[in-house]
């Protein structure tokens, strides 16, 4: 890895496109991942360079959480760039170095979490205008939507929940509507007449 920062990145790259256009690709899943486990818990190191489209990273791999995905693990010099979007799990608490690193087709990235630590170009050459999606709950832990957060413009999967105002006068205006309604029920009943006998 480091041989590449030492070389002329342009021709690098342009050996590794080369390469890349004649593997087969697939569907992205679990099968493609390659990890290791310290301590009862889960790394994600690598990435099969054929994957493409979604990859939703489990929680669990064998019965262990997931909590980090390591240097390099996306790196597009090993050819993970069609991978378009990736869900990380609320287990994972730390991304490495360079872990997405000019992954050109990652448009989105789904946190089910808070923020992870991120270290350095984790998403640095990822599609242009990529997103971190992340749940309402979580995004105080990230920033404030439409904010950048390490390269990623944030957005909300939730909208957020309403006040109690708003929701004190939605109620108020649904009692109103149906007072009016039966209201005009009641004014629109013919007046009935009864004989005393």
């Amino acid at each position: 890895r480091d041989s590449v920062a030492s070389r002329g990145l342009g021709d690098v790259y342009k050996r590794q496109l080369f390469a890349c256009a004649f593997l087969p690709l697939h569907a992205a899943d679990v099968s493609d991942l390659t990890w290791t486990t310290t301590d009862g818990e889960v790394t994600i190191t690598d990435c099969d360079e054929a994957a493409t489209g979604e990859l939703i990273i489990p929680d669990t791999i064998e019965g262990k959480p997931v909590t980090s995905i390591g240097d390099y693990a996306f790196y597009s010099r090993f050819c993970c760039t069609s991978l378009t979007s990736i869900t990380i799990p609320d287990s994972v608490t730390s991304i490495g170095d360079y872990a997405f690193n000019n992954c050109t087709s990652l448009t989105s990235i789904t946190f089910l979490g808070t923020a992870p630590t991120v270290a350095t170009y984790a998403f640095t050459g990822v599609a242009s205008g990529a997103i971190a999606l992340v749940t309402f709950e979580a995004l105080n832990s990230f920033g404030e939507s439409n904010e950048k957060w390490n390269g990623l413009t944030l957005r909300s999967t939730e909208a957020p929940p309403q006040s109690l105002e708003v929701q004190l006068a939605q109620m108020t205006a649904e009692r109103d509507a149906a007072i009016l309604e039966l209201s005009l029920i009641h004014i629109s009943e013919p007046t009935r007449r009864y004989a005393i006998s």
